[in-house]
């Protein structure tokens, strides 16, 4: 629904100007289409009143207009101006100011001054907003992200941050990434682990020109070693290595991926799975990972863009791990069994529920465990809308047809609850504002108003308890991936957590959603927090998390792009 209100003002805006501006019924046209403002007004203001600030703003400019009923041009102009921060301008305007800017030049046009201050006010103006609102349209050839030394403060630097001493068995390997026609792979692409394994793994480039890392997604590894070209290290050049060693302390399905010019590199191929299982304890007599990606324009599950069929013994324990490494929220469904759904990004639920028609909402770079014991009969694994499936079949043969797409799982009532450490004392607050906007490159998304290199940074103190809050203001849906850290979700849209406690590092917020979580502050570095629509992020949607007394000798830019 909010999609189709900021659409619909968008389109108002514009028709309002064109009815106007050919004279065409304007008495009727133009009431009808300010009562439709006032109407769309109210409904966005149902989702809290930053999410209305685009039609108020343009009943407030139209406002200055009607006061001067015998000013046509006014009219025009106003409306005009209302469109025009509609398409420049992101959705949250900080006090008003684009109200009072615009309000100040129709002002100009309605007062008997010379004709040609008010265009020349409102070319002014509408100049200075773009230029408040999207600063880093053009940003520079090399940026710092580090902090810069504060007196009487010991600073450390990524390097440093290299994490205890390892204690555990050590798994040694090398990761090669190459590059096959258009497409890139690493090898091995599936890592399995044990908790407590230290893994020891170089990343050797033999690509024949393009520079890579290994960003370990989920897993909350020392900072040195989170991989992000430009911030903890300088991505590998071809014929060049690094090493990454950390012990596993985590259990459950992460994925590891590069992230120097992510969206490219990731798309092409560069990404794999990692699989860590409890060290003792019971594990699933099938244990399967599947994970989507699109090559090209076919949507793959699994190894390959069809049906798989998979022969399993009937009463086997059963856990299908999924994996999308796309940037697109996928849904996948089950039919043919009950089933529960066992994990999120790594982590277990508590006591989940039985399920049977639902879907599973998994948005880019998110994980998700399926578990059910083997029937007599077949079992489909799928995504919800699409052709692609994995089958269960007891023969190995025989298949099922998909089911209607069901209901999608409400996290915040599945499972039941259970005592968590985090605490509700608050050291940190802060909002983040996701948002969309043209700047001086072109279209842009944005955090907080500004996009990558100069979205404001999230600052935080080791020790402390965070607590933040997004609010898609945008028309996109923005999987947002904290590097480091898992963050615990307490509220959407306002409606607190009533299930099992759904601790995620890629949380998705729906366009008109909000969505607050809560951490840890207990992974020193500079972490990046961005959307995991790798296109997205491309173009802005970055932000980083830094500790205070943490800097870095990186630089973005100069062969480090991160996004």
């Amino acid at each position: 629904m909010y999609v189709i209100a900021l659409i619909a003002e968008f389109l108002t805006s514009l028709l309002l100007v064109v009815a106007l501006a050919i004279r065409f019924g304007r008495k009727w046209t133009a009431g009808t289409l300010l009562v439709l403002k006032v109407g769309l007004a109210a409904l966005m203001l149902m989702y809290g009143f930053e999410f209305a600030v685009r039609p108020l703003r343009d009943l407030a400019l139209l406002a200055v207009a009607f006061a001067f009923p015998q000013r046509q041009k006014l009219l025009i102009v106003a409306a005009a101006a209302g469109f025009v921060l509609d398409l420049l301008l992101p959705q949250a305007v900080p006090q008003w100011t684009a109200v009072g800017m615009f309000a100040v030049a129709g002002l100009l046009v309605a007062l008997p001054v010379r004709r040609w201050v008010a265009p020349v006010a409102f070319v002014v103006l509408a100049a200075l907003g773009v230029g408040i609102w999207i600063p880093a349209s053009a940003a520079p050839a090399t940026m710092n992200m580090g902090m810069p030394a504060m007196p009487g403060m010991a600073m450390r630097s990524v390097t440093q941050l290299t994490g205890p001493p390892t204690t555990g068995p050590v798994r040694k390997l090398t990761i090669t990434a190459r590059q096959n026609g258009d497409r890139y792979s690493f090898s091995p692409n599936v890592i399995r682990l044990q908790q407590g394994d230290v893994l020891d793994a170089t990343l050797v480039n033999k690509t024949p020109d393009t520079p890579v890392t290994i960003h370990w997604h989920g897993l909350d590894v020392p900072n040195a070693y989170d991989g992000v070209a430009g911030i903890t290290q300088d991505a590998v050049k071809p014929g060049g290595a690094f090493e990454y060693k950390f012990q596993v302390n985590q259990v459950g399905t992460y994925w590891f991926h590069s992230h120097e010019d992510t969206k490219d590199e990731v798309v092409r191929g560069l990404f794999g799975l990692i699989v860590v299982e409890p060290r003792t304890g019971p594990v699933a007599d099938l244990d399967q990972a599947l994970m989507i990606h699109t090559w090209g324009d076919q949507l793959s599950f699994g190894d390959n863009p069809g049906v798989q069929v998979k022969q399993v013994k009937p009463g086997s324990s059963v856990r299908v791990r999924v994996v999308n490494t796309d940037s697109d929220l996928q849904s996948v469904q089950v039919t043919g069994s009950p089933w529960q759904l066992a994990a999120v990004d790594g982590n277990d639920l508590h006591q989940p529920g039985t399920l049977t028609d639902q879907t599973v909402p998994i948005g880019g770079g998110g994980r998700a465990d399926i578990q059910l014991t083997m029937p007599d009969h077949p079992v489909r694994v799928s995504l919800a809308g699409e052709s692609p499936a994995y089958v269960l079949s007891p023969d190995g043969k025989s298949t099922v047809d998909d089911q209607s797409p069901g209901p999608a799982v409400d996290l915040m009532h599945y499972g039941t609850p259970a005592p968590v450490s985090l605490g509700t004392n608050y050291n940190r607050d802060y909002t983040v504002d996701l948002d969309q906007g043209i700047g001086a490159s072109g279209f842009k998304w944005t955090m907080n108003g500004g996009v990558f290199p100069d979205a404001p940074m999230l600052m935080v103190t080791e020790g402390d308890t965070v607590r933040v809050t997004f609010r898609n203001l945008s028309l996109g849906e923005h999987p947002m991936h904290l590097h480091g850290h898992e963050v615990l979700v307490l509220s959407r849209d306002g409606v607190a957590s009533a299930g099992s406690p759904v601790w995620m590092d890629t949380v998705s917020v729906e366009p008109g959603e909000t969505v607050t979580v809560a951490f840890k502050a207990d992974n020193p570095g500079i972490w990046m927090d961005h959307c995991h629509n790798l296109g997205h992020a491309k173009i802005g949607m970055v932000m980083h998390l830094a500790y205070t007394d943490v800097t870095t000798p990186f630089v973005v830019g100069d062969g480090n792009n991160p996004e």
